[in-house]
């Protein structure tokens, strides 16, 4: 995918967790990066969605306003039985420095056994894990925060497995986030200041907002 000039002059421009701006009162302030975001794929949906229904329920899973996309009212993503590797991507639409990757569960669901972890792409081709794999089959996945920010435009959220006891149906999942702050427009490099990148309470107080109880869902 072919990035702006502004992307790619961020990407050149970020050294060591720091970027070079042309703007000195550019914003560096964390935000919910996936909003906005647009789903890619997935290794399987519930046999359920089809057509509309499909599309609905893949948009759900990064809508802050969810749909129903099943008749019962269901707004959950609810992978298909049987899948041994489940994962979701999404693109953010551009290039940009994300810290902490996170998501929610419906409260009733049933835990699932599999680690929880999420690699990164900038070109959604190439892709490196990001932070640490988190492997608590007993309880809910935790956010993944990285120590150091990481340039991306893509992000892919590995689920593990259901649990055997529940082969009947999928697991599923509410909707899947990403921390970070949006890369800057850089047109003139010779007028670039540093800026460091805002991580700090704020960021840990947005994302202790989107942390709900519950435990990966089994349909």
């Amino acid at each position: 995918m072919k990035l702006s000039l502004g992307a790619l002059l961020a990407h050149a421009a970020f050294i060591g967790g720091v970027f070079l701006c042309s703007d000195a009162n550019a914003s560096t302030s964390e935000a919910l990066i996936s909003e906005g975001a647009k789903f890619v794929a997935a290794s399987s949906a519930s046999h359920a969605a089809t057509g509309a229904a499909l599309t609905i329920m893949q948009d759900d899973v990064i809508s802050a306003s969810p749909k129903k996309w099943l008749a019962d009212g269901d707004k959950r993503y609810i992978f298909a039985p049987g899948d041994e590797d489940q994962w979701i991507e999404i693109s953010l639409g551009e290039v940009d420095a994300l810290d902490a990757f996170g998501l929610t569960y419906g409260i009733h669901d049933r835990p699932v056994v599999g680690p929880f972890y999420v690699e990164t792409s900038e070109n959604g081709v190439d892709w490196t894990l990001a932070g640490a794999v988190v492997n608590k089959p007993t309880s809910n996945p935790d956010l993944v925060e990285l120590s150091s920010p990481v340039l991306a435009e893509y992000v892919k959220y590995f689920f593990g497995r259901t649990s055997s006891q529940y082969h009947s149906g999928g697991s599923a999942l509410n909707e899947v986030f990403a921390w970070g702050v949006p890369a800057p427009a850089l047109p003139e490099p010779q007028t670039w200041t540093i800026m460091i990148l805002g991580v700090g309470a704020a960021g840990a107080a947005l994302r202790m907002a989107h942390r709900k109880k519950g435990g990966l869902a089994a349909a």
